[in-house]
Order: C-alpha cells, then structure tokens, then sequence
C-alpha cells in the first residue's frame, strides 16, 4: 500500500511535467552492490538546491523475464510514457520493461538484443539508454543503437557492434552511447572515447565531436550522465554529473565552461548535494530532465507586442488608423526571440489576397525580397535580431484606400525551420471622417431650414457632435431673440477618426403681422378688409396688388406678404367662402310594416312625401328637405307540418313563406325545423325585403296507447280459448299477427281456432295516429290419459266398478267397448274426460273375463286413437 501511494505521487509528478513544470528525475541503484544491487530507488529533486524526495522502491527480483541472459542485472535507463502514466526501464543487456505507476505494475515487454548468452558477446552489444523521440518511438543507444515502437514492442536496429574485437576500434567507441541527452537543438553523447559529441541518431558513423577533448583524466567519467537545464529562454546550461563518489563527494561540471583551446573545466564540489553521508552506497543509473519552458518553445518566437498595449490576447491589432498610408506594422516594443541569428523573417499578406498591398520596409544590415504577397527579410552575414525587429518597427503599409481590414502574417526562420507565427491585424476606415468645410449661414426667424442638423455643408457626414463657441456639446440652437449671431463646430467621426468646421449662424427677425380670419358669407354679399403695415415693411399681395385696405367679392383663398428692412417675410392666407344658393336635399327610405323613421327630429310611419324647410347658421337662403318615405307590405310567415306528434317522436315544420334568417325562439334553425318537444315557440324570419317577421306556434305532444297482454304458457287447448290482452286510449285499429289460427286479425280480442302454439304480436293505433304494440307466447302442455286395466262386477268401492278416463285433456271421446267376439257392447259418443258418469259399468251385466275397448279422443285439436283391453271380475 505504501509503494502504491508513493507510485500516484509519481504520476502526479509526471503529469505536471506534462503541464509544463520543471522537474527531474534520478535513477539510483541500491544495495548489495552496483553490478547487481538489491533495490531502486526513484528521486525527484532540485538540481539548484540538491533538495530531493524519494517517490518510490521497486525491488530487483521484480525485473525478470523467462530467459535471464548474460552475466549481471542492472537496470540502467528510464524514460517516461507521453502521459507520464507508464516508465519504460532498460536493463543493461537489452531487456526492457514498463511500469504502471498507479498500479504498482511491473511488465516485461523485450530483449533488443536476443543473442548468444555468451558473456564476450553481450559485453560488447550492451544498451545504455533509452529516450523518447515522440509518443510511441523510443531510441535505444549503446553498443547496440535502434529504435523500439512501444505500441507493440518491434524493435528496429540502426546499427550494433559487429564482433567483440570491433568493441575496441576507434570508430566503434565514438559510436557508443555510455549517456544521451539533448542539448538545445541537438542529441549530446559520452562515447567510450571518453568524449563529448552530437549525435546522429539515425547513421552513427556520423557523429561529430562537440569538444574535441579527452575527459578521461576526470574520475569515472565513463559513467557520468548528463543533464541540460534550461534556467530561461535565453540560459540554457549543459552539466554532467558524476555516478560515483570522489573524495566522499559527487562533482558536477558546466560543460559550457569548458576552455575549448585549454580543455579546462569549472569544477564545483557537491554542487547539487550528493554527498557519502546521504547516499554512501547508492550508485546514480541515469537522470531524466524535463525543462518547462523547452529550448524549442523559446526559439523562432516573435512578439508584435510585448505589452499588449494595443488590444489585449492579441498579437497586433490597430483599429486607430486615419490614413490610407504609412500604417505601422507592429507596435515599438516589438521582440524577437532566438538563441543564435536568424536566418530570415517573413512577412506575409493573408487578407486581402491583392496585390494592392504594398508593404515599405526601410534599408538596413539585411537582404530583402518580395512576391505579390509575401516579403522576406534575409540574413547577409551580419544581420542582428536587433535589426530583424528595427526592420518591422519602421515598415508601414501604402495603397490602402480600398482596403478595409489588412492581415499579416509574421515567422522567424531559424535552421530551415519556421517557429509559430504571429498575427498583425490593421483595421482601416471604408472612409475617413468629413466635417464638411467652413461655412456661413444667415436665417430669418422661423426659417423651417433653421435646424442643427442641417448646418453642416453638404459634402459633410451625417450624425456628428455639435459645439457651440465655448465648445460645449449642444443638441439644439440657442432661443435667443433675433437678431443674434452665434459661431457653432461641428465635428465627424467614424469612432477612430475626427473632422471638424466651423459654421457662423446669423438669425434676424421676421415682420410684425396680424393674420386675418377665415370668412363665410352668403352668396350675394362682398367684404371689407384690411391689413396694418410697419414701418420699414412693405406690403404685396398674392396678385401683386400692394394696397393694405381691399373690398373681395370673389370666394377664394388669399395670401399676402409682409417684407421688412432685412429682407424677411411673414406671409398669411385666410380664405373667403360664399355660400351657395338654396338647395333641396332629396331623401328616398323604405321601412318595413310597424316601423318608424326619424327625419329632421320627426318620426314617421306613414308611406308619403314630406317636405320640410330651414336655414343655415348664417342667416343664408333656406335649403329644400324631401323624404320620399316608402312602406314594405306585411308578408306573414306560413307553415306546413304536423303541429303534434306522438310521445317518443318528432315532428317537422317547413316554411312555406318567402322567409330566411330563420331562428326558433333566438337560436338560428333551418327550414325544416325538427320539434321533439312539446310547447309554444317563437319563429323569426326575415323576407325578400329585409323586413323582421314573427309567429307562434303552440306544438302538443300526444301520449302513446297502452296494450297489456298475458303469456299462455302450457296452456290445456279447447277451441274458441281467447287471448288474454288488455287496452288504454282511443284505440282505432288492431292488427294482430300471424293471425292463421285466430278467429280474426283485426279485432281486439280474438279466439284460437286451432293449438297454434308460438308469439303473436298484437299492434294498435289511436286516433292520434299514435302507435304501440305487444307480444305474448303461447304454449300447449301434452295429453296425460290414465286408464284402469282390471274393474269389477260387484265391488265395494264405486270407482272400481267404472271404465272412464282420466286425464289432463279436457276435449270430448268417444267410448267404444267389445266382447271377445267383436259384439260391441257398449258405446258413448261425447264423454268427458275424468266424468266417471260418463265410462262402461258392467254391475253384473257380462261375465267375467277379458272385453277389447276402443276410444276416439283430441289432442290439441289433432284426432288420436287409443285402443286395449280390460279385465272384468266377479
């Protein structure tokens, strides 16, 4: 638990590095012994203060893999993962494993160098480092040099020592990479020469040495690492720092210090802290450094403004331009950075894409070229970043006038490489700001031309800022009494740019004048008139008669003007009506039967011609008033239809009339109107001629007859039996049905003439018409006939000496009975059923014996037979 929370410290660590923070790393072996130590260690410290944190401990039985070769263990590089979530570990004789920070995972991914175990062999395609290119190539340097995918672990070799012997030759040891990092713009590596040199990562055979020096006189340098630290944009040092201890202390040496001429070094003792008393058995595997900002971020790069003077996020922007030429380029404070000269600075056009555009760049210590859009400012040998910025400071823009927004697009060139472009933006007006020019005006009092907005000339802008002489904003003229003279500034903007005039106002008075009254006279009289003129003033009328007094006889409008010693005018008009002679006024109406018509405050009702007479309100001839007053015909509404119906049904009225517009009782209805209510109502309707007729109708609602009828049911059938039913009301008809066993059809009660058995429906009607009906079912029980087989001569009991049926069948039979020689013995015709009166009583009149009896009997009105015999005893 405690080695996973140290872990997450880590990956906080190495997230932040992301972010941007500046941070080291340290690799450090531990126990045991350096060849094969029991532990690592991960640091974090300080290379400026030698502070330090342990992050995490992950012991050496948890790097293996099914095929351990060679002849020690020792993990000797790291690199981060892009995300700072996984370190990548490289084991001495090629094995690499990640580690899952969070996690605490530990995963053996490959060995790049899966050769003979034999140990000449793998001491000579050792693997020293491991540094990453980009987010999944990493390079592998040592004696063995390629680069490992780490999506899927496919290893490409650039380049490994061929044969043991090889190891030793002077071009093998330049090429061997005991430490790689990269300083500034270029990969730095410790050779096995004991030597400084740049890298080329992709062919080895040709690296360059940096400092052409032997460091070998310095204590195990051959496992020094090496660290580039980037203080500022512009302090960028490489130190390397000793694996072991000399003199109880670690040395930490500025190869930038080094006499190149010399070779001597800067040396400083325990200059990050790693002394014997902290770290007296602990053996430094390899360093990682994350400088925030990197050396590339602070080359190539140009600021158009540094303090944002001109609009704020923003690399240049200039919305105050005022003229179409000499528009700056970048604000003063302009700052280009890199760490040697630069090979070129480029300005590019991006909008608008014309060659209208022209850009001046003024002559200096630089090589300047041009397209249509595009200008290049060239390094010729000596050209300073000082005068790469003067340059743009002191260039303008020229030909704008059809321009309105100009971008530009600033890169520095270092290397064959463009850094990150800046932006210039120049905002220019579609036209500049026109106030008009000086002008003089002079107004008469009331001139309607009198207003503030239209002082200006009329070339001028509209909606400027008016002055007045202590320059003072006003919105209106002064209302000072004329004559007064005033001098008022007018100014024009487009918000950026101003233009201003001076106007000088001078107001005079207007004449005197006392208008004249509008008159109405009648059509034969004539007026008078007069008109009173100051002094100074003169006097013309519209005809150009100039007399003040005037006698007018004509209707019409006059105008007239006054004009004084300023030569302003009052003028009037009034105007004289005459009135006409009488005239008659003819008015035609039409009202409906029963109405009134109001004319001239009297009602009338009455079909006829009326006149009536009056004058008008100036005492003038009459006018005629005639009301020729017409009177439509009453037309009454006419019905047909039932004005009743039965209970449960309806009726329907039509309008006959020539009537539309129907409503019964103020709710509009179609003719024909359907009742299903009883009652009296209103009928409006409205005819040819408009005119509103109404009527009532009183609708009646008769109750239906009522029929009652009784179910038969297992009735015993006699002919003529009547069929129970009942009536109520003024019944006119009866129609019964099926009627075929029935005596009649349409009679009330009827009789069965048959044993019809089933439903007979009996339908009535009133008088009214009104109508009802009623069912009842009829149904006949079987004929039960009980017979005695044995009577006697001489009984005791009387009903024992009787031959009669007995039954449920109330129809009459016929007895006949036979002695055994067919004599017939005795007969009865019309026997009742259970009448004992009616049966064959021997009392002692036949022998006894067996006698044959024959009976004829009606079931349900269907003749039957039933035949036997009877026993007679003594």
């Amino acid at each position: 638990m405690i080695f996973k929370k140290i872990s997450l410290l880590l990956f906080f660590c190495a997230s932040s590095y992301m972010l941007g923070a500046q941070k080291t790393y340290l690799w450090n072996a531990a126990g045991k012994d350096y060849i094969s130590p029991s532990y690592y260690e991960m640091y974090e410290f300080d290379i400026q203060t030698g502070d330090r944190q342990l992050l995490f401990r992950l012991d050496s039985i948890r790097f293996v893999h099914p095929n351990l070769t060679g002849n020690s263990f020792q993990i000797i590089s790291f690199a981060f993962s892009i995300d700072g979530k996984t370190i990548y570990f490289l084991e001495k004789e090629g094995d690499i494993y990640s580690y899952d920070i969070a996690n605490d995972i530990l995963i053996y991914n490959v060995d790049v160098t899966p050769g003979s175990p034999n140990f000449l062999w793998h001491n000579y395609h050792h693997t020293n480092q491991i540094d990453q290119l980009n987010d999944s190539l990493y390079y592998i340097g040592g004696a063995t040099k390629g680069i490992i995918n780490i999506k899927h672990f496919e290893f490409n070799l650039i380049r490994e020592t061929p044969s043991f012997a090889a190891a030793s030759t002077p071009l093998e040891r330049k090429m061997f990479i005991r430490k790689l990092e990269k300083h500034k713009d270029k990969y730095i590596i410790i050779d096995s020469n004991i030597f400084l040199s740049y890298a080329n990562l992709s062919d080895p055979t040709q690296n360059i040495y940096a400092i052409n020096q032997d460091f070998s006189f310095l204590d195990y340098f051959d496992d020094t690492n090496l660290l580039s630290y980037q203080y500022a944009c512009d302090s960028t040092v490489l130190y390397t720092l000793q694996n072991k201890f000399n003199m109880g202390q670690r040395d930490t040496i500025q190869i930038d210090r080094v006499d190149l001429v010399t070779g001597e070094i800067t040396r400083w003792k325990n200059y990050i802290g790693l002394s014997t008393s902290n770290f007296s058995t602990n053996r430094i595997r390899d360093i990682q450094h994350f400088n925030a900002p990197t050396w590339e971020s602070c080359q190539r790069h140009i600021d158009l403004d540094v303090d944002n003077s001109t609009v704020e996020g923003i690399d240049f922007r200039y919305d105050s331009l005022c003229s179409f030429a000499a528009a700056p380029l970048s604000d003063l404070d302009i700052k280009i950075r890199n760490e040697y000269p630069i090979d070129s600075l480029v300005i590019e056009v991006l909008t608008p894409l014309s060659p209208n555009v022209d850009i001046n760049i003024p002559s200096g210590n630089y090589t300047i070229t041009s397209s249509n859009t595009a200008w290049r400012i060239i390094n010729n040998g000596t050209t300073s970043v000082a005068d790469y910025m003067n340059a743009v400071k002191n260039a303008s823009l020229n030909n704008l006038d059809q321009v309105n927004e100009v971008t530009l697009q600033y890169t520095v060139w270092y290397d064959s490489i463009g850094g990150n472009p800046a932006i210039a933006t120049l905002v220019f007006p579609a036209s500049l700001p026109n106030a008009g020019t000086d002008i003089t005006h002079t107004y008469c009092e009331g001139d309607t031309a009198l207003t503030i907005l239209r002082l200006p000339s009329n070339e001028a802008d509209l909606g400027g800022t008016f002055y007045n002489a202590n320059f003072n904003i006003i919105t209106n003229l002064e209302t000072s009494v004329p004559p007064y003279d005033a001098v008022i500034y007018y100014e024009a903007t487009n918000g950026i740019c101003y233009d201003t005039a001076q106007i000088e106002l001078s107001v005079r008075p207007i004449p005197t004048l006392v208008g004249l009254e509008d008159i109405v006279t009648c059509f034969d009289n004539e007026y008078k008139t007069e008109i009173n003129v100051d002094n100074n003033s003169s006097l013309i009328w519209s005809d150009g008669n100039p007399d003040p007094m005037r006698i007018l006889t004509d209707a019409g409008t006059y105008a007239y003007q006054i004009t004084n010693q300023y030569g302003c005018i009052a003028s009037d008009t009034f105007t004289l009506t005459k009135l006409p002679p009488a005239t008659s006024m003819t008015t035609d109406v039409q009202i409906c039967d029963g109405e009134t018509f109001t004319y001239m405050d009297k009602k009338y009702d009455v079909q006829g011609n009326y006149i009536d007479t009056i004058m008008n309100v100036y005492g003038c001839d009459s006018v005629i008033f005639i009301l020729n007053l017409g009177v439509y015909p009453f037309i009454p509404i006419s019905l047909t239809g039932d004005l009743s119906f039965c209970d449960g049904n309806s009726t329907s009225i039509s309008i006959e009339s020539p009537h539309n517009l129907l409503m019964l009782d103020e709710v509009n209805v179609n003719s024909p109107i359907t009742l299903t209510e009883s009652g009296d109502f209103l009928i409006t309707g409205t005819d040819q001629n408009g005119c509103i007729t109404e009527k009532e109708i009183s609708i009646a609602m008769h109750p239906n007859p009522e029929v009652l009828t009784l179910d038969m049911i297992d009735t015993v059938f006699v002919p003529g039996l009547a069929l129970p039913v009942t009536y109520d009301g003024d019944i006119e008809t009866y129609r019964w049905s099926p009627s075929t066993a029935l005596d009649c059809a349409d009679c009330p009660y009827p009789k069965l003439l048959i044993a019809s058995e089933g439903i007979y429906t009996i339908a009535i009607e009133d008088k009214n018409g009104c109508k009802n009906e009623a069912q009842l079912r009829v149904t006949f029980l079987d004929t039960k006939l009980y017979l005695p087989n044995v009577i006697s001569n001489h009984a005791t009991d009387p009903e024992n000496e009787v031959f009669y049926i007995k039954g449920n069948n109330s129809e009459l039979y016929s007895l006949s009975v036979y002695d055994r020689w067919g004599n017939l013995i005795f007969h009865r015709k019309d026997a009742e059923v259970n009448n004992r009166d009616d049966g064959w009583s021997p009392k002692g009149k036949v022998a006894s014996g067996v006698y044959v009896y024959l009976i004829n009997y009606k079931e349900n009105g269907e003749s039957k037979t039933l035949y036997g015999t009877i026993t007679v005893l003594d």
